[in-house]
């Protein structure tokens, strides 16, 4: 495979509306969270996010989880058909630019990655597979790793990706939901 020079060559490449190089969607959330947080994404794709959070000064440490792995999301889960090797290159590039001290890449499965690591977190930030089963799978797997007081929140609530919303809902019954422009949504546990 010939790689790109750059991440516009990336994106158009992908083709996904998602791949611009800069994104402030997840900045409401951000602010949510306590100096010197340490944050947890399961779903890097491309690293959008993983920018998001490392450009916040508020954000010392981010775990980066992701399988880079497509297929998983059906037909009309764009990014689960995307060519994952180049959405992997994009991620790299995007996260050069930052001390790697700040973050690590775990690529393994959002479930084997819950078992194997024992740090708490400040924020848990679903993004990976959008199907009920395994968003009601990584909400539980991670649950017990967030700091008390701390947030498990996620993408795409309330949008084509119905099971998120189905997950979000069963899970925190009771408990009070907030919900972004962006469709990223927060529980405070």
């Amino acid at each position: 495979m010939t790689i790109p020079l750059t991440l516009e060559a990336w994106r158009r490449t992908l083709n996904l509306p998602m791949l611009r190089w800069s994104k402030t969607e997840l900045n409401p959330l951000i602010d949510l969270l306590p100096e010197g947080a340490v944050v947890a994404e399961l779903g890097s794709f491309a690293g959008e996010s993983a920018v998001q959070f490392l450009n916040s000064p508020k954000v010392a440490f981010l775990l980066c989880v992701d399988l880079w792995k497509g297929g998983y999301g059906g037909e009309e889960d764009v990014a689960s058909n995307a060519d994952m090797e180049t959405a992997r290159l994009a991620f790299d590039v995007r996260l050069s630019a930052f001390d790697p001290c700040r973050y690590a890449v775990r690529r393994d499965s959002t479930h084997v990655a819950a078992r194997a690591i024992s740090a708490l977190f400040d924020l848990v930030y679903v993004d990976a597979d959008h199907g009920y089963e395994a968003t009601l799978g990584d909400i539980r797997a991670w649950l017990p790793g967030v700091k008390p007081g701390g947030i498990m929140a996620g993408h795409d609530y309330g949008t084509t990706h119905g099971g998120v919303k189905l997950a979000v809902d069963e899970l925190f019954e009771g408990k009070e939901i907030g919900v972004f422009p962006d469709s990223s949504w927060w529980v405070r546990v």
